[in-house]
């Protein structure tokens, strides 16, 4: 009701609102920034590595039977 009476508390609180949600999303920001920063040095001295002697040809997929191999019930 006293939004009503008193706009001036409507704005107020509405730019508030509006300074919160834009200094949560400046962080967001900034911590995905400084994330995406540190994990290229990590990459670049991890490298790639993968297997060469392998096929990886949807033919060879096994199917899940549900069973552990081995396992004896």
């Amino acid at each position: 009701m006293s939004i009503f009476l008193f706009p001036q508390v409507f704005e107020s609180v509405f730019w508030a609102i509006v300074i919160i949600v834009g200094a949560l999303i400046l962080i967001g920001a900034g911590i995905a920034i400084v994330s995406f920063l540190l994990i290229i040095p990590m990459y670049a001295k991890k490298g790639v590595e993968y297997q060469t002697d392998v096929s990886y040809d949807l033919d060879d997929v096994k199917d899940v039977s549900g069973k552990m191999e081995g396992k004896k019930e």
